[in-house]
């Protein structure tokens, strides 16, 4: 390759693009009275633009280590140095703190440790190499498709191991098949109608290092010259990837196809045409919407449960429930009632009976029909800003009559005494109720944790500790506890039955804060987050005594407020401040299906547009509660791409790849 050639495509693959911006919209929406449903009457201002975060090298190596997990190298037209590659779980584009990073040294030589990449290996994320903060953040993106174990070596970055990847993606006749992504993109194709226009060739398109002095693998000024029109039309692309960089690169690769060239220039409608088709699936959010008034300006959905047609929502601060039937496709209201206070009742009159610091609604759970059904109402002791009170006045279990869901009576805290219908239990921090209904669990901020039979409150096991119980979560039968606990921070797993403690694994500095429990006929899944993360972690615990096995780690925009697990295991929402991301587990792969931001898919009035609770209602239908609002979530599967017929095939090439 010529000097000035070479020079030439360091500059191409180090201009600047501009990557997809975050953008927040402002919506106006007309008055809706309690328990009405409301149509979308918005008015759309327009957005300013949020800066989008950088990726970040990792800042403790100043030298090239190599570690006992993958390598390879990261090339252009020269070697990346001080590039960041990483893992891209939420393909995005971008190198998220969250994610497995490592930093290109000399010769573009990276290098992870095999320990950091297993869940990433799983979940099938692709690796991403972006320049570095100090070179170019936003220059253009170079990925491959995942490494096939944790410890593989010499698995290189280049322009075609870029076009692989998107043929695994895009193209039905090469889906998920890495080989035949590289059968198809070589310069000699068969089979579909492109002869005599192709890429490199079988060694290239494998990841071979052709900067190599001494690479025989026929690297020519000729195929310098297609490696530098390649970065010529990357560059373009991506440049105006308004939403995803791996898009740009399909479209770019039709463009090329249809034009026989190599140079080429796309449009954004072309970009917005090209589908994963991984994933032959609809997802959206339903209109209208439920919602509710406020009865204090700090009121804010805490909770939300759904057990057959109904669902439960607990309002936050003014302590309402909120019952509504699912039966049909639009959520209707069949009740909004107060349980800890009346419109008659002023706020300064609850402070007055429960202290300065006010018991607040904090978990909902309804019992299943098989019994007769109630609502369990978990209650804490919590000031405005969210922080523990010492007094425990009328703290702990409450029982709502179910009987008539349309007919839930007011109820002042601590208006009954114990029995069947209130358990005291100071500085409550969490609920759990067995799958059966059998037994309930709370776990407190007194080193505490009681197991009850759900139909009297009476006592089955009482645990207690040297720190404080956090999350817990109850198996089927009630048989098994899963905690989590402070200081130091670890999730534990208990026999309900003998008191014992099963197995213990240390979580690092943060404590997992909410837990969900997967039981199917092979194994037993647990999934949780850590506080302040934006990481979603599913380990196997089929084997309770014995520590718990990390299998997939998933991510959020931003850091998660609620997630949920569809019945079948398959799916996953997750949710945070800004956003949803729906992804499916299959044979043992995670992927993302939808990311879903917030304030461009949800027309609300309530503010700010904050994820509460997640919950599916069948593997389908999901609800999503925010301050004082309720949507429906809805997930419907076509034919998988893998499935499709060969006219449906050629259907797609005749229009992605036919000749212009």
């Amino acid at each position: 390759m010529k000097t000035n050639d070479k020079a030439n495509l360091v500059l191409l693959m180090m201009m600047a693009i501009l990557l997809p911006a975050c953008e927040e919209s402002d919506y106006k929406a007309g008055d809706c009275s309690a328990g009405s449903i409301c149509a979308s009457t918005s008015t759309f201002i327009e957005p300013e633009p949020v800066p989008e975060p950088e990726p970040e090298p990792v800042p403790d190596q100043t030298a090239y280590i190599e570690k006992d997990g993958v390598t390879g190298k990261v090339l252009g037209s020269d070697y990346w140095v001080n590039a960041v590659v990483c893992f891209d779980h939420n393909r995005n584009g971008l190198c998220d703190t969250s994610e497995p990073s490592a930093v290109t040294f000399e010769d573009g030589k990276y290098s992870f440790k095999a320990s950091d990449i297993i869940a990433s290996i799983s979940s099938k994320a692709p690796l991403l190499a972006r320049k570095s903060i100090e070179q170019n953040s936003t220059g253009i993106a170079l990925y491959a498709p995942t490494p096939v174990n944790n410890t593989d070596k010499n698995i290189n970055i280049t322009v075609f191991t870029t076009l692989v990847h998107s043929e695994t993606q895009f193209n039905p006749y090469t889906l998920a098949n890495t080989a035949s992504a590289q059968a198809s993109l070589k310069m000699s194709v068969d089979g579909l109608s492109i002869d005599g226009f192709g890429f490199a060739n079988e060694v290239l398109l494998s990841g071979q290092d052709y900067l190599e002095s001494d690479v025989e693998v026929g690297v020519d000024d000729v195929m310098f010259a297609q490696i530098d029109a390649i970065a010529t039309s990357l560059n373009q692309a991506q440049s105006i990837a308004a939403t995803d960089i791996y898009k740009a690169v399909a479209a770019m690769l039709d463009s090329m196809y249809q034009l026989n060239t190599y140079t080429t220039s796309i449009s954004l409608d072309s970009i917005n045409v090209q589908d994963i088709q991984e994933t032959a699936v609809e997802i959206s959010l339903s209109t209208p919407h439920v919602e509710w008034d406020i009865g204090y300006i700090e009121e804010e959905s805490s909770d939300l449960h759904v057990q057959g047609d109904y669902a439960v929502i607990g309002s936050k601060w003014h302590n309402r429930l909120i019952v509504l039937n699912l039966a049909q496709d639009i959520p209707t209201t069949l009740s909004f009632n107060d349980f800890a206070a009346s419109p008659d009742v002023e706020r300064d009159d609850i402070d007055g009976f429960t202290g300065a610091s006010e018991q607040s609604l904090a978990n909902i759970r309804i019992t299943p029909p098989s019994s007769v059904q109630s609502i369990l109402v978990g209650v804490e002791k919590k000031n405005k800003s969210g922080s523990e009170e010492g007094a425990d006045s009328g703290v702990g279990l409450y029982r709502a009559n179910f009987s008539n869901p349309s007919d839930i009576p007011f109820q002042r805290f601590a208006g009954v005494s114990e029995g069947q219908d209130f358990y005291s239990f100071p500085d409550l921090n969490a609920m759990s109720l067995s799958s059966d209904g059998s037994r309930v669990a709370l776990s407190g901020g007194n080193k505490k944790m009681v197991v009850l039979q759900t139909h009297d409150f009476s006592l089955v096991n009482e645990f207690s500790s040297d720190s404080k119980y956090r999350a817990v979560m109850l198996n089927e039968e009630g048989t098994l506890a899963y905690v989590s606990l402070s200081a130091p921070d670890r999730m534990e797993i208990l026999d309900v039955t003998t008191g014992s403690k099963l197995t213990s694994l240390a979580t690092g500095t943060e404590y997992p804060k909410e837990f969900k429990l997967l039981q199917g006929s092979d194994l037993t899944k647990i999934a949780w987050y850590l506080g302040k993360s934006n990481i979603l972690s599913i380990y196997n615990v089929t084997e309770p005594s014995v520590e718990p096995v990390l299998l997939h780690t998933l991510a959020a925009q931003s850091n998660i407020t609620s997630f949920d697990i569809s019945p079948d295991g398959k799916l996953v929402i997750i949710g945070s401040s800004g956003s949803l991301v729906v992804y499916s587990i299959e044979n043992n792969t995670t992927k993302v299906l939808k990311t879903l931001l917030i304030e461009k898919e949800i027309e609300l009035v309530s503010t700010p547009l904050k994820v509460g609770t997640v919950a599916f209602t069948n593997n389908n239908r999901a609800l999503i509660a925010t301050k004082n609002a309720l949507q429906t979530l809805d997930i419907s599967f076509g034919e998988p791409p893998s499935a499709w017929s060969d006219e449906k095939k050629q259907a797609w090439f005749d229009v992605h790849r036919a000749n212009q």
